[in-house]
């Protein structure tokens, strides 16, 4: 039996073209054609993987309600209590107005319905409610302080 001739180098050795061209072929061996082709395969694969590779994963959509908490005056009062509760889930926060009486609740589900009152030493303002039906992202609620029986009504007899 006759022994198969070899170069010289070891049969499972591979050159560095041989490796490539089991996917992408050398470029040096493909003809103008051949590389034409190549490089349309390589940017039609690009393109339709493009929106997968980069696509950004959206953060989920939130609501944001802020306003001021504020006296008869218009003045804004810091240090006032204001209570969101949502309607749905029944869990209140509770924050205090910041410097002119700013507020802010962000991240709260836009599927929710919510209340707000603002309170400062005996003080309350009206009760006010933000829909779930608001398509708005961002809600100014500013709540108006006013002193306790200041709405007409009289003690009863």
């Amino acid at each position: 039996m006759r022994k198969p001739k070899t170069s010289g180098r070891p049969i499972a050795s591979r050159d560095a073209k041989a490796s490539t061209r089991g996917y992408f072929l050398a470029w040096g061996s493909l003809s103008r054609q051949g590389r034409v082709r190549q490089i349309a395969w390589m940017s039609l694969a690009l393109l339709l993987s493009g929106p997968f590779l980069w696509a950004k994963q959206k953060p989920p959509a939130t609501k944001t309600i802020s306003g001021a908490v504020l006296d008869g005056s218009q003045n804004g009062i810091s240090g006032a209590t204001v209570l969101l509760t949502d309607l749905r889930t029944h869990l209140n926060t509770a924050i205090f107005s910041g410097a002119k009486g700013a507020y802010q609740f962000s991240g709260l589900n836009p599927a929710h319905d919510y209340q707000l009152q603002a309170k400062y030493k005996g003080m309350t303002s009206d009760v006010r409610e933000v829909s779930s039906l608001d398509a708005r992202m961002h809600i100014v609620v500013n709540l108006v302080l006013a002193p306790p029986n200041s709405a007409g009504t009289s003690a009863a007899p």
